[in-house]
């Protein structure tokens, strides 16, 4: 049997590039529930940046309307220093590090920036180990074969 990366690991949301400076704004909420995947990396991509504060962040909500939005503990970054080499920020995560018990079953990637006028910002979030069958099965619409 041929083993192939994408029968693992898969894109499931996309924030794409644009400026977003003084805005903020998150990729479409992913379902992490039953069936899903076992773990998750949201990854941002800095550009250029001259903005004075960029928090990064995961957010968890229990459904795609994004009711009771909340963060996601310990999946947060302030970026205060765009003197700094920082262009890659990761978040890793399982899906029961979500407040399951309380309902909690989608995520989303989402980027706040305070201040400057050139922020170009995207993001990835990636789904790692399929409950069943392929990854690849799961991606989303933008991604093309």
């Amino acid at each position: 049997m041929k083993i192939i990366p994408s029968d693992f690991i898969v894109p499931r949301g996309i924030l794409t590039t644009d400026n977003y400076a003084n805005l903020s704004a998150s990729h479409p909420w992913i379902h992490v529930g039953y069936g899903s995947f076992r773990s998750w990396m949201v990854v941002f991509q800095l550009g250029n940046n001259g903005a004075t504060s960029i928090t990064f962040k995961v957010q968890q909500a229990k459904d795609v309307l994004g009711t009771g939005v909340k963060d996601l503990t310990g999946q947060s970054y302030t970026h205060a220093d765009p003197g700094t080499g920082q262009r890659l920020i990761a978040f890793r995560f399982k899906s029961e590090d979500l407040d399951v018990n309380n309902g909690f079953r989608v995520i989303r990637g989402r980027v706040e920036v305070t201040g400057g006028t050139s922020v170009y910002v995207s993001a990835i979030t990636y789904g790692f180990e399929p409950s069943t069958g392929s990854a690849w099965d799961s991606r989303i619409s933008e991604v093309l074969n």
